[in-house]
């Protein structure tokens, strides 16, 4: 019996023995299942949690559109932003671009009833180039703004969103460039806010200019000549605030090469913002931008601007520190005076001088090619004409490019004066004024080829100026086509540059209508 007894204690230790092992292999076998079902439940979830984005790249500029949210609730507001990262030693533009440029614009298709805000700009910087200043960004850039989904959108259907954005990048030249951007938004009964963008949005609304945590006032200056903008910030020390300037949300608010001056009290401390091309508005807005040094650390701080201007002047009391403002360095020309001009016999001389080489290194430029064609068919119609009337047909030919040239320095002289941002060659960014010279260029190159031509027509119009064709070419008359010649050759060429040229055109548009219709 016993001998049976422990065969079948044996058996039954083998069968617990079993047992166990089976059950070890289930649980082992359960864990990694869980395991594969949580790894697929993030692969599945993970996409929805994830912001919805769509980016591109230009010659300079990576762009990319995103969404703070991975899921829109109808009903809410969904930020978006919208980032360039620019090419190094480049830049875009502000709203304000300054003395010259184009500020970034989004032109939205969003389905109907869903509606976009304005852009949400972050605090600019001074660009100088030159004897100009801009105003814009360099490195990368995010614009934000909003979004309102209806309430009545269905819950769960995605919702498209396409933005066009264009803008102008510029280091020594400026090229147009655009890009568009496409991503579905995902809807439901609740909001998901992407992780993976918390840094960006953070970093963006930091960027952005916040509401003024102290009282201000701006003021005329005593003699007229500017603004005076007073923060009431008591206790603050001079040797703590670096790069104090104020960006006008407008164009002529202020001249932007000119140079302001910030100057601190124990009470208060003033900045004086020089004059415009435009009458002084009746409300000072912009942005204000200064750093505060704590040690070896420099802190930056922007601040929005909105403040009516005061009747009554004001001025920077005896006694204040003059700090470090922004604006041109200290001893740049366009820093010199109250309106940032340099109308001394330098400028008189050198100005000038620049405009001629690069006018005369223009005639090695492609964009000229159709002019030198244009020139050389005029010498080849007055080969075979004596000296006096080859003489008077340059004569007349030069005539008509300088009377064009000062007919477009006077337009951009008015224009400039009325208290529009103006600059040069950016006629070409107009589709109507690209199609008109697509029309012209089309016509002179048919002329070339012999499908048609001018001369004839052309010089009938010069020959009604006098008896008979005879005593026209007797007394210099009848040159109506070399001087239309030399106009055509203007309207063809004036948006060409060449070095040199380009840097006489800027400082002329900061100088005296004097100077500027001279270069």
């Amino acid at each position: 019996m016993m001998t049976v007894m422990q065969a079948t204690d044996t058996d039954v230790n083998k069968r617990d023995w079993l047992g166990s092992g089976d059950l070890l292999y289930i649980r082992t076998m359960t864990k990694h299942v869980s395991l594969l079902l949580a790894l697929m439940s993030i692969a599945i979830v993970s996409p929805v949690l994830a912001a919805p984005s769509a980016s591109d790249e230009t010659d300079h500029v990576a762009v990319r559109l995103v969404s703070e949210l991975a899921q829109a609730k109808p009903g809410d507001a969904v930020t978006l932003a919208f980032t360039q990262d620019i090419e190094t030693g480049w830049h875009t533009y502000w709203r304000n671009p300054g003395d010259s440029g184009e500020p970034t614009r989004i032109n939205w298709t969003l389905p109907e009833g869903v509606e976009a805000g304005p852009l949400q700009w972050a605090a600019p910087e001074s660009i100088p180039y030159g004897p100009l200043v801009n105003y814009g960004y360099s490195g990368e850039v995010t614009l934000l703004s909003e979004i309102t989904v209806p309430a009545d959108w269905p819950a769960g259907e995605p919702l498209p969103i396409s933005a066009h954005a264009t803008w102008l990048v510029c280091e020594e030249i400026c090229i147009p460039e655009e890009a568009t951007l496409r991503f579905v938004l995902p809807t439901g009964g609740e909001p998901i806010v992407a992780e993976d963008t918390r840094a960006l949005f953070a970093a963006a609304r930091q960027a952005l200019p916040q509401a003024l945590p102290f009282s201000a006032s701006a003021a005329p200056r005593a003699d007229g000549s500017g603004l005076v903008l007073t923060l009431d910030v008591a206790g603050v020390e001079a040797d703590r605030l670096q790069a104090i300037e104020f960006f006008p949300a407008e164009w002529g608010v202020t001249e932007p090469s000119s140079r302001q001056t910030a100057s601190v009290t124990e009470k208060a401390v003033w900045l004086e913002i020089p004059k415009g091309a435009r009458p002084a508005p009746e409300r000072l807005q912009g942005v204000l931008t200064l750093a505060e040094t704590a040690g070896e650390d420099e802190i930056p701080h922007a601040f929005q601007v909105d403040l009516p201007i005061a009747a009554e002047p004001a001025a920077v009391p005896s006694g204040a520190v003059t700090v470090a403002s922004g604006g041109p360095a200290t001893g740049d020309p366009a820093s010199s005076g109250a309106s940032g001009r340099t109308d001394d016999l330098d400028a008189w001389v050198w100005v000038p001088l620049f405009a001629l080489a690069g006018g005369l290194l223009l005639n090695l430029m492609p964009c000229v090619f159709p002019v030198l064609a244009m020139k050389g068919l005029g010498l080849l119609a007055h080969a075979h004409e004596g000296p006096r009337r080859r003489v008077a047909s340059g004569l007349a030919y030069t005539v008509g490019v300088v009377v064009s040239f000062v007919a477009i320095g006077l337009a951009l002289i008015a224009i400039k004066s009325a208290g529009a941002a103006i600059g040069w060659g950016f006629q070409l960014q107009s589709p109507l004024i690209v199609a008109l010279l697509a029309c012209v260029l089309m016509a002179v190159g048919l002329n070339l080829s012999g499908v048609f031509q001018l001369g004839g027509r052309l010089a009938g119009l010069g020959s009604g100026w006098g008896a008979t064709a005879r005593r026209e070419e007797e007394s210099g008359l009848g040159l109506t086509p070399s001087f239309l010649t030399g106009v055509l050759a203007t309207v063809v060429a004036a948006p060409c540059t060449a070095p040199f040229m380009a840097t006489a055109i800027g400082v002329a548009l900061t100088q005296s209508s004097a100077l500027a219709l001279v270069s």
